[in-house]
């Protein structure tokens, strides 16, 4: 079997394997409450945005409710979730989310469009780098994506979908790249229709277009414009109809403005909580302020990647994927919402940056930071809530266990340090280093230096 199957097939078989056994008896506390209440909401006539539950643009929405709609057909909404009474009091002690657990068979309703997605990403990094730098270089890259535990984890326990908007905006790249602008444009708008970060990346799309298109640029844009308009107009028109396209956006940039969110694997979180610094107060005080001084250092990051793209010869995308890079890089740790699992946004640049230029240091940089959001990520609730629709709907653990697995790790110390601040600690100072790390090497390639 092992001469019949390709190194890339063996990558897909485990990874499929590990997300078999986790997307149906594991979840986090977070966000899969927000999920259940916007299906039943769907499936009882409301839309996403009637009770203000749903704070994304449709796209996700369109993607999940299809496999919902068929789970209700099959199973009826009342086999969705369970409310476990005996975690109730650790929810409201210790405020790690909630004590309804959703059903394995709406786990995997909600997850099954993120492992397509999975797939997808593996393969279009598979055959970019393939195309580019030989079979090796991606095997190595598809194992970085497909492999990789912050994916799993996003995709196959927290069922956060970032690898949606991240898929069109990589599609998005290489239409663009390969003069095909109408596809290109139809990507950008599902993937700003997904989450809104894509819009950072209009801008050098078009600059490839200008001064990389051979064709007539007139041409090139409009086709751009349109293709962006028709996906954007699909996707808004049932918002139009319901009479929800104004409480979407109220929804969504009320969000942006709340500094709720405060965190993840950035230097911001760093001052905040392991210096002692009250900065989420301060960027609440003077919200303005850091706004402007954010968008500026995005504005200026996207200026230095456009006269990259301008003066770069040859195939640009050993400019453009660094460039993307450093551009979201720069995004995620001027936000204020901002978590561990937005890193999805960069890792397939990471990976492909990696995959174009064969530098060890870039493989094992990814993997201390997948390693380390994957930590912070666990970290947030403990290990042990993760498993909660294993003991509820299985013998195989108790839910008892769980709760006080929870109320352990909640309350252990090491050291004189508490548990969770140390797994807090590790992850923020090393995930944050592999990423400057990763930006220091991504900037030598973009100049050409290597080292």
């Amino acid at each position: 079997m092992r001469r019949c199957l390709p190194r890339v097939a063996w990558i897909v078989l485990v990874g499929i394997l590990l997300r078999i056994i986790l997307i149906p008896y594991f979840t986090t506390p977070f966000d899969f409450t927000f999920w259940l209440h916007s299906a039943n909401d769907v499936l009882s006539g409301l839309t996403f945005y009637e009770r203000g539950l749903f704070t994304y643009p449709p796209v996700w929405g369109f993607f999940f409710i299809p496999f919902v709609v068929l789970l209700s057909l099959i199973t009826g909404t009342g086999s969705f979730s369970t409310w476990v009474p005996v975690l109730q009091e650790a929810v409201d002690t210790l405020n790690v989310g909630a004590a309804t657990i959703t059903s394995p068979t709406f786990n995997i309703a909600i997850k099954a469009p993120l492992l397509i997605l999975d797939i997808l990403m593996m393969l279009t990094i598979y055959k970019v780098v393939k195309e580019r730098n030989g079979i090796r270089a991606a095997n190595a890259s598809a194992a970085l994506w497909f492999l990789n535990p912050l994916v799993i984890y996003e995709s196959s326990i927290h069922g956060m979908f970032d690898v949606i908007p991240t898929y069109f905006l990589i599609l998005s790249i290489l239409f663009v790249m390969a003069e095909r602008p109408l596809l290109s444009g139809i990507s950008w708008g599902l993937g700003v229709l997904s989450k809104l970060f894509p819009v950072y990346i209009g801008p050098l799309l078009l600059a490839i277009i200008y001064y990389k298109g051979e064709r007539n640029k007139v041409r090139q844009f409009s086709l751009f414009f349109a293709g962006a308009a028709l996906s954007s107009a699909i996707t808004i028109l049932p918002l139009l109809l319901t009479g929800d396209f104004d409480t979407m956006f109220q929804t969504i940039f009320k969000r942006m403005e709340s500094v709720s969110s405060f965190g993840g694997i950035t230097p911001l979180a760093l001052i905040d909580r392991l210096l002692g610094i009250n900065l989420q107060s301060a960027i609440s005080s003077n919200y303005a302020l850091f706004a402007l001084i954010g968008n500026t250092l995005i504005i200026l990051s996207l200026l230095a990647a456009i006269l990259v793209v301008r003066k770069s010869k040859g195939d640009i995308a050993y400019k453009v994927f660094p460039s993307v890079f450093l551009i979201l890089l720069v995004v995620l740790w001027t936000n204020t919402v901002t978590n561990a699992h937005y890193l999805i946004w960069v890792l397939p640049f990471m990976i492909l940056v990696y995959g174009l230029n064969n530098k060890p240091r870039c493989a094992l940089l990814i993997v201390i930071m997948s390693v380390m959001a994957t930590l912070f990520e666990i970290g947030l609730s403990g290990p042990h809530y993760l498993a909660a629709p294993l003991a509820v709907y299985t013998d195989v653990i108790s839910i008892q266990w769980v709760v006080e697995g929870i109320y352990y790790y909640h309350e252990a110390s090491l050291f004189g340090l508490a548990l969770k601040d140390m797994v807090y600690a590790i992850s923020v100072i090393g995930g944050s280093l592999a990423l400057i790390v990763f930006a220091y090497d991504s900037l030598l390639s973009l100049r050409g230096v290597k080292e």
